[in-house]
């Protein structure tokens, strides 16, 4: 009776398996459908796309063969061509000759060849044997993915340990099943499957976050900041979770990140030299202000060059950019400015609360959006973003009054996945027209998913709006002394009800004792 109850308690019964099914139905249903649409209009995409790829020519991909081998070299090629250069006598300017004069595309810091040269000193050259190696961390990253919703599902069900551990009743888990398909979701989540198939490095950083969310979801934040490191020193998008780590104080995990990113700086110093490192930033000074038109940048710079650029930007000019243009440079600055504050701010206004796993999500979205080039590639680390939010939002709703809230998170999700997950060539086709924000589908479902992620924190940035409005009303105060006139019009009490209302907002639902209190200390 023990054991009876004890798998009771699991959740092993039929309407979870059911509930799940219905979520398998619900995330993959919608890939078959575009992929559908996609193939009956190959024809017509392919005259106009230099790319296509739908569930169902991934489908070919994998049982043609050609998986293990890939089909592209991106990565392999210009990273192959920076390290011939550097055996030659003008070793010293690698990005001037290289990028800037040749128009080779290798916008990697030169700490992403380390690894490279590593693997060619022990026979591994070929670009085809560089992708079976990214075929092999492929099928790693998929364990992981699926071990991160385990971990989470399985919370939900709150299995007992004695139970958990028996093979039988692992197997017959409702988490168990939903980790399944979690790790077999890497193999048709679109922005990985694209990078496995241009032969990106992008696999590798895949890898490495899954990794990092899998030890942060454990609680063990030096060994998710070692993998964050390494990401770092192969592409410099996600150094900015470093910076976020030191103002969350979270100082295990910013150990960790430096104790991988700094050696492997200094040992890229002394083989590539001083100066090739210093360079690197005038390469990505020059990528913020010009960026990249191709469709394929869901960014805010690939946006504003489909409405401003003038250019032909479905088609792949691999040697020339995008011609500088002033409201490009602008608006991505301050596109770029904004999502730096929502990385920043909370940690500045934490109150001495931890970070969530939703923080640290919430922290490498605004570190791909806020950045001028974000291929669709890039946004495969959202992967264990959405394993996570699905897992931990499985189950019945426990109140009528969350269910309009529960209702639209789910729903948000939903529509954030069917844009991130899936290839959809028909949204490229309106690049160039008034619709082409319509096209950038990973910029925006990233985007849902980020409100989807802050909404758990509603009051995060209430200190924030509290101080600006006590400054405020601190400068009404000190300027109705020199003119009473102007006092008489606008009186300082306007701001008294937003100031109250600051004054007893919760901290939180998991902090709903700890609200901007230090407001009750100002001098008003």
């Amino acid at each position: 009776m023990e054991a009876v109850r004890a798998v009771k308690k699991c959740g092993f019964q039929d309407r979870d398996f059911a509930r799940v099914f219905v979520v398998l139905c619900i995330a993959f249903g919608p890939m078959v459908f575009i992929g559908a649409i996609s193939e009956l209009d190959r024809a017509q995409f392919r005259g106009v796309l230099t790319q296509e790829l739908s569930l169902f020519s991934i489908a070919k991909h994998i049982l043609g063969g050609s998986w293990a081998a890939g089909l592209q070299s991106d990565s392999w090629l210009v990273m192959n061509k920076a390290i011939i250069f550097l055996s030659t006598g003008a070793h010293d300017r690698l990005y001037e000759e290289l990028f800037f004069k040749s128009g080779v595309r290798f916008q990697y810091p030169p700490s992403s060849l380390i690894g490279i040269e590593l693997l060619s000193a022990v026979g591994i050259r070929k670009f085809q044997t560089l992708n079976e190696l990214n075929s092999f961390l492929y099928i790693i990253n998929s364990i992981v993915v699926g071990i991160i919703c385990w971990d989470v599902a399985r919370t939900h069900y709150d299995c007992e340990t004695s139970v958990s551990r028996r093979a039988s009743s692992l197997v017959r888990s409702p988490a168990f099943a939903l980790a399944i398909a979690a790790g077999c979701s890497v193999y048709v989540f679109y922005p990985i499957v694209r990078a496995q198939l241009l032969g990106q490095i992008q696999v590798w950083i895949d890898l490495l976050y899954s990794g990092a969310v899998l030890f942060w979801l454990r609680s063990q934040r030096y060994a998710a900041g070692l993998l964050i490191g390494l990401a770092c020193t192969i592409k410099p998008q996600l150094g900015l979770l470093i910076v976020w780590g030191i103002l969350w104080g979270e100082r295990r995990f910013v150990l960790g990140a430096i104790s991988t990113f700094v050696p492997v700086m200094i040992l890229a110093v002394f083989r590539y030299g001083v100066h090739n490192n210093i360079e690197y930033l005038r390469v990505l000074s020059f990528l913020s202000q010009v960026g990249e038109g191709y469709f394929a940048n869901n960014s805010f710079n690939g946006v504003l060059h489909w409405y401003f650029g003038g250019e032909n930007y479905l088609v792949w000019m691999a040697q020339t950019f995008p011609k500088p243009n002033n409201i490009v440079t602008i608006g991505s600055a301050f596109a770029s400015f904004v999502f730096l504050s929502l990385l920043f701010i909370p940690g500045l206004v934490r109150d001495g609360r931890a970070p969530s796993p939703s923080e640290f999500f919430a922290a490498t979205i605004c570190s791909v959006v806020s950045s001028p080039v974000a291929w669709e590639h890039h946004y495969g680390i959202l992967l264990p973003v959405f394993v996570y939010l699905v897992a931990a939002e499985l189950g019945p709703i426990k109140s009528r009054e969350a269910a309009p809230m529960m209702t639209l998170r789910r729903t948000a999700i939903f529509i954030s996945w069917v844009l991130v997950s899936s290839f959809i060539p028909f949204t490229s086709l309106l690049v160039g027209t008034p619709l082409s924000l319509l096209a950038a589908n990973f910029l925006i479902g990233a985007l849902i998913l980020l409100v989807v992620l802050r909404s758990e924190k509603p009051d995060v940035f209430t200190p924030l709006v509290a101080s600006t409005y006590a400054t405020l009303n601190l400068i009404l105060r000190r300027f109705q002394a020199f003119t009473p006139n102007v006092a008489n019009q606008v009186p300082s009490s306007d701001f008294a009800p937003t100031i109250q209302m600051l004054e007893v907002s919760p901290g939180g639902p998991d902090h709903p004792d700890q609200g901007p209190n230090f407001l009750r200390k100002l001098p008003l």
